[in-house]
């Protein structure tokens, strides 16, 4: 595909790299076959040099997969980077006539659907199967396994911007300079007769969107945004798809609009410096997995979506069940409480990480505060073995040292002793929103004064022995009949069931919690 002259780029030389430089207004202006073939020209190389440069063992692993550069460039490389679940499929359609017949699949659920409706899209046959870079690399063990592994990925990590005029520049890795093409208003229908903007099909990867206001879209398609950023986005009176991986979007605005089936995955959605409001607006079929929700919201709708995080971010399930909560939807409110809970449950398993504000630090010790990650090099062969022994010994001893001291003791029993506590809500009432754990509570505390019977009075019939405890456990026993060290066993019992009663009656009967 030719390009005419205009969209030739010039192009600025910084620390060695280079950078394509172009009116954004005229790559917008662009088809999306256009737009995809002018990144492929002026873009992508440069992006696929500098991961050869800077990520680990790249070459070995294009190699092993059978990757080559053209497949990095015409497909874009961020397809190939993610965390993904399975592997990527590059297939090449035998349909004749077809504009694009070699394409890249991504998700399972997609390929099996293409399998199954060969009729009507036509048959094709897998190139090539790729495992993505960071799975390959966690396995080859270039990343720690035991480690939140989105710290390892590539995304925006340094940006520098005029509020005024809108101008930013963002980088990845502090080096990789992302093509801008945010700061512009654009309203659907101004351009192409009619025909609007066109955000379907085009490969925003790798691209900062900053700044850019959205008037009147409408797609049937999704906007693809992977390893890039879109602060301060505006969107109004719209409706579109948005697929997003490593992505940023801090201090997002949306009015009157309806979005439907946004993924978002390792992304956020946070409002800056108090900036960025969802209001009048519908949000539905979103998904967002390990993207904090942190909005300013008024007359907000959430329909059918899913908000799904590591089980020990107890605020990110606090920021959710709020808002439900404030939406009237207490059924999901009281959905993400429990999970809240849960995940307060997880995050005081750590003595050490839950309680750091109130523990001494070590002096000496080389490595992070983090156990796990002192853990991590103490086994790593990447490190100096010995030297990362001391260290990790040194943190242990440190740790022994700080529990010794009464102060701290106190304050670790204190702490357990109040885990425990909310572990038994949890297996008895689910915190409240869980109240038919009660009934089984009720029977298998019934079992066991059963089981005392047979041991105090040796008598086995067990049809009896449960029908007596059932009546003692509501309270209905008869005094006269029970031998004397019967008696405090059953008047446990009763109190056991008065208050296992009450309780299920309370959370059966409640249906908000905040």
């Amino acid at each position: 595909m030719n390009l005419p002259p205009e969209l030739t780029p010039t192009f600025q030389t910084t620390d060695n790299t280079t950078f394509p430089v172009i009116d954004p207004m005229e790559l917008w202006k662009l088809k999306p076959a256009y737009f995809n073939e002018w990144r492929r020209h002026y873009d992508f190389p440069r992006i696929v040099r500098f991961l050869k440069e800077n990520l680990q063992k790249f070459d070995e692993w294009q190699k092993e997969q059978g990757l080559s550069d053209e497949d990095l460039i015409f497909f874009g490389p961020a397809r190939f980077l993610k965390f993904n679940s399975g592997k990527v499929k590059i297939v090449l359609f035998e349909k004749e006539n077809m504009e694009d017949p070699k394409r890249i699949i991504e998700d399972e659920k997609l390929f099996k659907s293409l399998v199954n409706n060969e009729h009507f899209y036509g048959s094709f046959k897998i190139q090539k199967e790729v495992t993505p870079y960071y799975n390959w690399a966690k396995i080859k063990k270039i990343i720690p396994s035991n480690l939140e592994h989105s710290a390892f990925v590539l995304s925006v990590d340094s940006k520098s911007y005029n509020s005024k005029t809108k101008d930013v520049e963002a980088f990845v890795m502090r080096k990789l300079k992302l093509l801008h093409l945010g700061g512009l208003t654009l309203e659907y229908g101004a351009y192409l007769g009619g025909g609007g903007w066109n955000i379907e099909n085009k490969n925003f990867e790798f691209i900062c969107l900053d700044y850019l206001h959205l008037l009147n879209f409408r797609a049937g398609g999704s906007m693809r945004l992977d390893f890039g950023s879109a602060e301060r986005m505006k969107i109004e009176n719209s409706g579109f798809s948005v697929s997003a991986y490593k992505t940023s979007f801090g201090g997002l605005s949306v009015e009157n609009s309806s979005l439907s089936h946004w993924s978002l995955k390792e992304c956020n959605v946070k409002s800056i410096e108090g900036k960025g409001l969802i209001s009048n607006s519908q949000l539905h079929s979103w998904k967002l997995i390990n993207t904090p929700f942190v909005q300013h919201y008024s007359s907000l709708k959430v329909l059918d979506s899913t908000f799904a995080y590591k089980k020990d971010k107890e605020e990110e399930f606090r920021n959710i069940r709020h808002m439900y909560s404030t939406q009237g939807d207490f059924k999901n409110s009281g959905r993400y409480y429990y999970l809240e809970k849960l995940a307060n449950i997880y995050s005081k398993l750590n003595f050490f990480t839950y309680l750091k504000d109130q523990l001494p630090l070590p002096r000496n010790a080389r490595f992070s505060h983090n156990f796990t990650s002192n853990f991590y090099k103490f086994k790593s062969k990447e490190v100096n073995n010995f030297k990362a022994s001391l260290d990790f010994l040194q943190l242990l001893f440190f740790r022994i040292k700080t529990l010794l001291t009464p102060k701290y003791f106190i304050l670790l029993i204190k702490h357990y002793f109040t885990l425990t506590v909310q572990i038994l809500d949890f297996l008895i009432r689910g915190f409240g929103e869980k109240p038919f754990r009660i009934v089984l509570t009720s029977i298998c505390l019934i079992l066991f004064f059963v089981l005392v019977d047979m041991m105090i009075l040796e008598d086995f019939d067990s049809k009896n022995l449960i029908f007596h405890n059932v009546l003692n456990f509501i309270g209905r026993y008869d005094l006269e009949n029970l031998e004397d060290k019967q008696i405090v066993f059953k008047i446990f019992e009763t109190l056991c069931g008065i208050f296992l009663i009450s309780l299920f009656v309370a959370d059966y009967s409640s249906k908000r919690k905040y």
